[in-house]
């Protein structure tokens, strides 16, 4: 079963440009109250949130508005990417829910919280699961035989 809980975003791709000498840093900070760094080239202080970044002025605004739109293009196809997982959990939920009306319909019952099924009992039934035990243990028994001649060979 497919279990989705939430769309994933790569970022990594979003950087910090510094205002001092305008070189790209190789991380970024997604902080509203900006996030204090220093700059690799220039080794000046300076504060930025990822927002504000795309508004300072002297920073190449294509690049940051092509990033954007690269952004807004992942979030919208994994969105699409997230239907898709939730149709098709949606469908294998279905076909579950039909296989449990069959069994219990022929009879079976199984424990609340247990995946376990068990076949319907009652007297009928008690012979049949003896003579499924009994072949059980035969066959238990004859892999075992075939084991140890298995290994004195």
């Amino acid at each position: 079963m497919i279990e989705v809980s939430e769309i994933y975003v790569d970022v990594s791709d979003v950087y910090v440009l510094c205002p001092h000498c305008h070189e790209r840093q190789g991380y970024w900070y997604e902080d509203p109250k900006g996030a204090s760094t220093v700059c690799d080239q220039c080794e000046n202080d300076f504060s930025v949130s990822a927002a504000a970044e795309l508004q300072m002025e002297g920073t190449n605004s294509s690049t940051n508005h092509s990033l954007v739109e690269k952004l807004q293009a992942d979030y919208a196809a994994q969105g699409l990417a997230l239907k898709a997982a939730k149709a098709m959990q949606a469908g294998e939920t279905e076909r579950a829910d039909r296989a449990e009306r069959a069994l219990l319909r022929a009879g079976w019952t199984h424990a609340a919280g247990c995946a376990e099924w068990k076949p319907p009992l009652g007297p009928s039934a008690y012979p049949l699961l003896e003579k499924i035990d009994n072949l059980m243990a035969e066959l238990e028994l004859e892999s075992a035989i075939a084991a140890v001649k298995g290994g004195a060979a």
